[in-house]
């Protein structure tokens, strides 16, 4: 339960943060990097929403993650997050090329997808199942944008047993460099 209230609150803070400082710019300060992916199993449907590449710094050490979520402009239904592993030494933006998505510290990338659209938050992939790919199909000093598919376990029970399962398949996304 803490865990799952401890990246609800990180997630929440970081969105708040990119929101609050993103420039403005010709089109409002609406973000222009976006997400689209379909989603089946526990939960359904097509989502879409804004993305960005989020870096940290943390205990000295250079971390980075893509945020994605659609909540700018209403209420928010869906946050997803591709991390880095934390390997214990600083990451670079990813290069074109293939990473794999699972478990933290065992592949390049992990993942948390959350459920916003019930009373509770429902969360898939951090510390339970996950398995899939990351595709950066471009990456330059100014845009970074990919393509990705996964599954992921859900919460688990009293006995240790995920409670379920999502299957994201044509993951597309775009995100303009800090």
């Amino acid at each position: 339960m803490y865990s799952k209230l401890f990246s609800l609150a990180i997630i929440f803070f970081l969105t708040i943060f990119m929101v609050a400082c993103s420039s403005d710019d010709d089109n409002g300060g609406t973000p222009t990097d976006e997400v689209n992916f379909h989603i089946s199993g526990d939960v359904e449907g097509h989502k879409s929403g804004f993305a960005t590449l989020v870096q940290v710094e943390e205990s000295g050490i250079q971390q980075l993650f893509f945020s994605m979520n659609d909540g700018i402009s209403g209420t928010q239904t869906f946050s997803l997050n591709l991390y880095l592993s934390n390997t214990g030494q600083d990451v670079e933006v990813p290069t074109q090329g293939d990473y794999s998505i699972g478990l933290p510290a065992a592949q390049d990338f992990w993942v948390v997808y959350t459920d916003l659209s019930g009373a509770d938050g429902v969360e898939y992939g951090s510390i339970w199942g996950a398995s899939g790919t990351l595709t950066i199909t471009e990456s330059n000093s100014g845009r970074v944008s990919g393509e990705f598919e996964f599954t992921a376990e859900g919460n688990i029970d009293g006995m240790g047993n995920p409670t379920g399962q999502i299957e994201v398949t044509e993951g597309v996304f775009s995100v303009q460099l800090p």
